[in-house]
């Protein structure tokens, strides 16, 4: 049981499993490569950041739209950080790295 060529790019070729390969790309970078390398919380902001930013980014937005996207994954990603490492490090009695 093996992949063809013409299957296995069919089967890249399938939004859906672009997407999940992106995400996996996007983890195994955060939890092999942030994590430990950067502070906790700026690791976390970083990788949610550019998460967002990859997922709704569109060809042919408008300016107006590109900064609203910007702007929207960075509070988010600031919020989001804080958020998690206050609740592990304060609730949960986590240390995290």
């Amino acid at each position: 049981m093996g992949f063809s060529d013409d299957g296995f790019r069919r089967m890249l070729g399938n939004p859906g499993n672009q997407r999940l390969l992106l995400t996996a790309i996007l983890c195994i970078g955060y939890a092999g490569f942030l994590i430990g390398t950067l502070p906790y919380g700026l690791a976390t902001g970083l990788f949610i950041f550019v998460f967002i930013i990859l997922f709704e980014w569109e060809r042919g937005m408008n300016v107006g739209r590109r900064k609203k996207c910007l702007i929207s994954a960075a509070l988010i990603a600031i919020l989001s950080s804080a958020a998690i490492t206050v609740v592990f490090e304060r609730l949960f009695l986590v240390a995290l790295p």
